[in-house]
């Protein structure tokens, strides 16, 4: 099996962190006071989280981007990935 290269390591580091941010910034607007949010249910298909949390729904809104299930990060996920190629592309020699 070929090793992940420091870079790889390095990009999947900050699409993941990129993709949080991201998913943070969409949820805010649903913060209500008290510090909760407004919730928003949804079906998932993650074998591995239904199994985990025992449940098919997920409250999008009142999970962090690190407990969605993974159908719910795709999103998140693939705007960071394209943020982060842009923001490569146009610092490349």
């Amino acid at each position: 099996m070929e090793q992940e290269t420091t870079q790889n390591k390095s990009n999947k580091q900050l699409v993941t962190q990129l993709a949080s941010l991201l998913h943070e910034e969409w949820r805010r607007p649903k913060l209500r006071d008290g510090g909760t949010f407004k919730p928003r249910f949804k079906k998932t298909t993650d074998e591995e989280w239904i199994t985990q949390n025992n449940s098919t729904k997920v409250d999008i809104t009142g999970t962090n981007y690190d407990d969605l299930p993974e159908d719910w990060q795709k999103e998140s996920k693939a705007s960071a990935e394209v943020t982060l190629e842009e923001i490569t592309k146009s610092y490349s020699i």
